[in-house]
């Protein structure tokens, strides 16, 4: 259950894919979606290792922890990563660098 750096490229359309409900669709809106995942770990009921587990509230982050996240957005007030389903980041322009953050 690791973020993929490209997802959508191993889904297809009209295919069939296993996933589990995380959040049920709103009864009082008929057009409301509900929230599933596709993640291993979720549809096969194993737990996650404790460096995969994503940040369900701000509460659960601890400066200086690392976490794995995507771009969702960029305006004039800076870069939001999206670090779990609930918990989206934001990156100040002036924090930004040139160049790519690589794994170490």
């Amino acid at each position: 259950d690791v973020w993929a750096k490209n997802p959508l490229r191993r889904l297809s359309p009209h295919a069939h894919y296993e996933v589990v409900v995380i959040k049920p669709a709103d009864k009082s809106n008929e057009a409301s979606r509900a929230e599933v995942s596709l993640r291993p770990s979720a549809v096969s009921g194993k737990a996650l290792a404790e460096d995969e587990k994503r940040p369900a509230k701000v509460s659960d982050l601890k400066v200086g922890q690392k976490v794995a996240g995507y771009v969702v957005n960029s305006n004039a007030k800076g870069v939001f990563v999206a670090l779990s389903r609930t918990v989206t980041g934001r990156v100040r322009l002036q924090a930004l660098g040139e160049g790519f953050v690589t794994g170490e």
